[in-house]
């Protein structure tokens, strides 16, 4: 993430761009771009708001998903706030700054209010479904052909061992 802000920040942010992947890289990076706000997901997760620290408890709802032939599953879902960027900003404003208790209540009353909220593990499925995109249009970039790697006993040093069940 420090490398794509800082490749973004340097070569993209006040410069106009006129190929496509120019213009998706900086889309991508820009405020409302997907890899912004993964980036932002990361600073709350890491420095607002621990997941590791919440004071209050943290819901699991449960709901259903509606199959092609009319049939339910059952979902679990692990609810992250909505809006991160919102968060973001009012921690950025110090509003909580003298009380962290407060702050970390805050992004976890927001994760646990249906409306407020995102599943994170469907938001995981279009994280990598984004990065999959990005690095498929990134190795059209490249002046080298990729090469496919096989290891084994021929390339490998040291001991190789297969164990069958």
């Amino acid at each position: 993430m420090t490398t794509t802000s800082k490749i973004y920040n340097k070569y993209y942010k006040n410069r106009e761009v006129t190929s496509d992947y120019d213009i998706y890289f900086k889309n991508i990076c820009s405020s409302n771009g997907w890899l912004n706000e993964l980036g932002v997901y990361r600073d709350l997760v890491m420095h607002a708001c621990p997941l590791s620290m919440p004071k209050q408890r943290v819901w699991i709802r449960t709901g259903t998903l509606q199959l092609l032939d009319n049939k339910l599953l059952p979902q679990i879902i692990a609810p992250i706030p909505k809006d991160p960027l919102s968060l973001k900003n009012e921690r950025n404003s110090f509003k909580y700054f003298n009380d962290f208790e407060q702050q970390a209540n805050a992004f976890f009353n927001q994760a646990n209010d249906e409306d407020e909220s995102i599943d994170i593990l469907s938001y995981a499925i279009n994280v990598m479904d984004n990065f999959s995109e990005l690095l498929w249009l990134t190795i059209e970039q490249s002046p080298l052909e990729g090469i496919q790697q096989t290891f084994g006993p021929h390339n490998i040093i040291g001991k190789v061992r297969t164990k069958y069940r």
